[in-house]
């Protein structure tokens, strides 16, 4: 009856982890972003545990390779696999962190410890000498009697004690400061990841207590063997839904960014500039959506380049001089975003040169702008930047200056 109820939990978690790994390995061959990639390879990793963990799927594959408990091996590397992959994401969240030297570091400290600790595992299975019977969740405490698999199991305990320890510690000092909204749903994810790594951690007491009390002769402790399966189900759970309420926020802010571009697009964008349409399901992709929006507003801004005009951002730091208490802009979405004297100038300069451009009134060669203000912000930056220079377009200094230039023009 229990291997039934386990077998129908496995396959709909596996079923449901699959599904979410397809959707963001999808995503992931239009994006170059790692945390991405990462985010599938775990989910998916994640459901083919669940699946060669279920008792008819466990005995199967151990029948056709001629080795009954070889998915009890396989369930351990696979788990290392996700911590390791787990630890990584963990470093990429750091926005200090996640630069290509020090990932490259990372990977070279750890990786040695990952794949040495995989490769002692199955040395150790392939020497124990454990043959059938076939034991779903009791590999161990059933085998305890070899000494290789108490080692096995004593390594792998030691193994994932470190990997989860230093995940957890990674968790720490978190900061996206282009992104603070986003750093606080990252943070909440985090917890369910602690918490999903806690969980970890009692599967791994249950496992070893189970197998070193199996070890003495006496096996009346095997059931902590189920029950730590049950902490790893209720930890799968808890990591897919801090990853699913991650993705749930990044597609919330990739919404409000859009529709803030938005009045910006139709100051820059003219109609020749707009991309042609692409798959249909594309249309009901936040990320592609944003990105074409973004490349028609920076195509556009490179279009208004012979109409730039060195008044407006003048006239903008002049009035931020006067205004110091003019500290905050209103966003499409009512959020209060800091002032930006960069956005304010480039919102100003934006909204002048699609005047002159739609009035044929190019400005002088002497006060003819080379750069538009912010065209040297990092490209990581670019989406933030262009937001705070959409929520700057009707900023009281912005649209001061713009009436402070227009009576100036009139004067000339």
């Amino acid at each position: 009856m229990w291997h039934t109820i386990l077998t129908i939990i496995n396959l709909t978690i596996c079923a449901a982890m699959t599904a979410a790994g397809t959707a963001k390995a999808v995503a992931a061959r239009r994006d170059p972003d790692l945390t991405l990639k990462l985010t599938a390879s775990v989910l998916l990793h994640a459901a083919l545990i669940f699946l060669i963990n279920t008792p008819p799927v466990y005995r199967t594959v151990g029948d056709r390779l001629h080795s009954p408990n070889i998915c009890g091996l396989l369930v351990y590397c696979l788990t290392l696999a996700c911590v390791g992959h787990a630890h990584l994401m963990t470093q990429l969240w750091h926005a200090q962190r996640r630069s290509r030297p020090m990932l490259g570091r990372m990977v070279a400290r750890w990786a040695p410890f990952y794949i040495g600790t995989i490769i002692t595992l199955v040395i150790l299975y392939a020497v124990s000498g454990a043959g059938g019977p076939s034991r779903p969740l009791h590999f161990t405490p059933s085998f305890a009697h070899l000494p290789a698999v108490v080692a096995l199991q004593c390594v792998y305990t030691g193994a994932m004690l470190i990997a989860v320890s230093a995940s957890v510690l990674q968790c720490r000092g978190l900061t996206l400061p282009q992104n603070p909204d986003l750093a606080d749903a990252i943070s909440r994810c985090l917890r369910w990841f602690v918490i999903a790594l806690s969980l970890d951690l009692a599967n791994l007491a249950g496992y070893l207590t189970a197998t070193l009390r199996a070890a003495t002769g006496h096996h009346d402790l095997d059931v902590l063997a189920d029950g730590a399966w049950v902490a790893t189900i209720a930890s799968g759970l808890a990591a897919t839904y801090g990853l699913v309420r991650l993705v749930l926020s990044s597609r919330r802010h990739e919404r409000t960014d859009h529709k803030q571009l938005r009045t910006l697009w139709k100051t820059v964008v003219t109609p020749d500039l707009v991309l042609a349409p692409g798959l249909l399901w594309g249309g009901w992709d936040t990320r592609i959506a944003l990105s074409r929006r973004i490349t028609e507003i920076r195509d556009g801004t490179r279009r208004l380049a012979p109409w730039l005009d060195t008044a407006p951002a003048r006239t903008v730091e002049k009035l931020a001089l006067h205004h110091s208490k003019t500290t905050t802009s209103i966003g499409t979405d009512g959020r209060q975003l800091p002032f930006d004297l960069v956005a304010a100038q480039a919102a100003a300069t934006l909204i002048d040169a699609a005047r002159r451009r739609r009035t044929d009134t190019p400005p002088t060669n002497e006060l003819n702008l080379t750069a538009l203000p912010g065209i040297d912000v990092p490209a990581i930056e670019e989406r933030a930047h262009l937001v705070r220079v959409a929520a700057h377009l009707d900023h009281p200094l912005v649209v001061q200056a713009q009436r402070h230039d227009e009576r100036a023009a009139v004067s000339i």
